[in-house]
Parts: C-alpha cells; sequence; structure tokens
C-alpha cells in the first residue's frame, strides 16, 4: 500500500488536484486500484478502478458521480492506494472512464484559480518554455532522417510536448507516454536488483521501427520513434544532446 500525504500546509486545491492527477494518471495506465481518500474531520471516501475504470464511490451515504464531487471538496490530508482486482466484463460495460466522471461535474469541482498578474506572468512564462521545447524536438526530427517523431514525457506519464506525424497525430499519444513512462519504472526497478547502475536509456527494437526512452533532465522522459534503418550512433549522440538542452530549458521554468 502507497500513502500520499497532502502537506498540512497547503491550500485546499493541492489535495483536489493531487486526486484529480492520480486518477488520470492511473485511469491512463489502465491500473486495477482502490483509492481511499481521507479528509479533515474524519471524512473518508472510496474509488475504486478497474482497468482505468472507474466502477465504485463512495463517500458515506453518497455513491458515483456526488461522492466524487463531494471529496474533491474536502479538506484531503492523505491518500491510501491499495492494489485492485480485475472485474468481469460484465461490470466493465457499465464503468464509466475517469475523464467522463471528472467532465460530469467539471463545472463544480473547486478548482478554479483567479488571474493575477503573478498567474498571467508564470502562465507567459511556461508557454515560452513549452514552444522551447517544441523547437528542440521539431529540429531533432528534422535534422535526422530517421526519426519520425519524439514526445516529452513527464514522471506521471502526461505529454509535454510532441512532434512528428508519427506520434503527434494519434489518438493514443496520452496512452503512450503513460506506457513509457510505466516501462521505465520497471526497467529501473530490475536495474536496481541487478545492481546494474542508474538506467539512461532503454531501446525497443522493432521489425520496422525502433523505441528509444531516454532520461531529458531529473523529471522528464524522452520518448522517440526512429526507423529501423537509421544510423543508431548518430541518433544516441543526438539524444544526449537533447535531453541536455531539454533539461537546461526546463530549469528555466523553475
Amino acid at each position: 500500500m502507497k500513502r500520499i500525504l497532502i502537506d498540512s500546509g497547503a491550500t485546499h486545491r493541492e489535495g483536489t488536484h493531487t486526486l484529480i492527477d492520480l486518477l488520470q494518471t492511473e485511469a491512463i495506465k489502465q491500473s486495477n486500484l482502490n483509492l481511499v481518500v481521507l479528509g479533515r474531520g474524519g471524512r473518508r471516501g472510496e474509488v475504486k478502478l478497474t482497468n482505468g475504470l472507474v466502477y465504485n464511490v463512495s463517500a458515506g451515504s453518497e455513491k458515483g458521480h456526488r461522492a466524487l464531487l463531494s471529496i474533491l471538496h474536502w479538506d484531503i490530508q492523505e491518500i491510501l492506494v491499495k492494489q485492485g482486482d480485475a472485474i468481469g466484463l460484465d461490470v466493465v460495460h457499465d464503468c464509466l472512464s475517469v475523464e467522463q466522471m471528472l467532465l460530469e461535474i467539471a463545472d463544480e469541482v473547486p478548482i478554479k484559480k483567479e488571474m493575477t498578474k503573478e498567474t498571467v506572468s508564470e502562465e507567459t512564462k511556461m508557454s515560452t518554455i513549452e514552444e522551447e521545447i517544441q523547437s528542440i524536438l521539431q529540429r531533432m526530427v528534422e535534422r535526422l532522417g530517421g526519426i519520425d517523431g519524439a514526445m516529452l514525457v513527464d514522471l506521471e506519464g502526461f505529454i509535454a510536448a510532441s512532434y512528428g506525424g508519427y506520434v503527434g497525430n494519434t489518438q493514443d499519444v496520452e496512452v503512450i507516454g503513460g506506457i513509457a513512462t510505466s516501462v521505465l519504472t520497471m526497467t529501473t526497478r530490475m536495474a536496481n536488483e541487478l545492481n546494474t547502475g542508474q538506467v539512461d536509456r532503454i531501446m525497443i527494437h522493432g521489425a520496422e521501427r525502433h523505441i528509444f526512452v531516454s532520461r531529458a533532465g531529473e523529471e522528464m522522459n524522452l520518448v522517440t520513434v526512429a526507423r529501423k534503418d537509421a544510423s543508431l550512433g548518430l541518433i544516441f549522440s543526438e539524444l544526449n544532446r537533447v535531453g541536455d538542452r531539454i533539461a537546461k530549458t526546463m530549469k528555466g521554468a523553475d
């Protein structure tokens, strides 16, 4: 069981954002989980996922959408993450995706923020950084003819930027991000067990294409798709250069 503690000095929104981010991440990973949410005043709620779909939400006497809405209004103090079991297909047909459930209550979720001069300035700064990262990926794809596309994925599996027809236009781009993060996590665990040292890059050989998952700083991973006839030496050199550049660019967001 994993425990996620919300800083006692945090704002009410932080607990809400943490729960929403967790639900969206585990939905991408198609997880089977039981989330127990503990709020101030002894409040307790539960959200159950099967294959990334919501099949049960409860908070006191409330169930479903209304229960999740109540939980998101709480002053959340702790989230317990427990491994769940996959549910039969007959039940899955009646489940909702996390996005569907959040969409149902979107107008009532307490996560809106006021736009002050500071927040506007911060959003402008982040927009500039995102554009720079997008440009870095574009130059990498266009410089090396063997690369079909690239995407930058954060540690939770969310896509920060992508470029290239092979990854940029797929409807499953977010799912690919979650899978890439899971692959890196499991590979790192295996490397730790075998005492190989830090994992710098993962390469997956395919009949038509190769996939590379490499680090780009401490909080990002670079996923690159290359054709089988691409020069691996040039790609390895480029991945190191691009990873360093993205890391330096991301530091500008701090």
